[in-house]
């Protein structure tokens, strides 16, 4: 879901919601309640549904970071990690490039990708 801001737009506001939610969950509160300057563009990502093994059902779900099965390293599910991180990263660089805020796209995607590394590692 992407509201446009009503003024020229400047900045951008990214938001990703939480386990088994919604962006549409959202987007009332937003429009109602709009925290940001009127030139803010603010964007709710929506995450993939996709079955919870642990809650035996689908929910809207970033990543589905750990399996029921397997070894250590086999119930972690790395695939989902890296596709979803990649579909945000494509977000932020899409609205960098909008704003030319080139240096910006860097340090957002410098953080992400230690804190991608860091829950690579554990």
């Amino acid at each position: 879901i992407y509201l446009a801001p009503d003024l020229v737009h400047k900045n951008t506001f990214i938001f990703l919601h939480g386990f088994g939610n919604n962006p549409e969950q959202y987007s009332k509160f937003f429009r109602r309640n709009n925290p940001f300057p009127s030139t803010t563009k603010i964007i709710l990502l929506s995450a993939p549904i996709a079955f919870v093994e642990a809650y035996g059902e689908d929910k809207n779900i970033w990543f589905n970071f750990i399996k029921t099965e397997g070894t250590y390293e086999e119930r972690r599910n790395f695939d989902d990690i890296l596709k979803n991180s990649k579909h945000i990263f494509d977000v932020i660089e899409e609205e960098a490039k909008i704003l030319k805020y080139d240096y910006l796209f860097h340090y957002i995607y410098n953080e992400l990708m230690t804190y991608l590394i860091k829950i690579l590692t554990l």
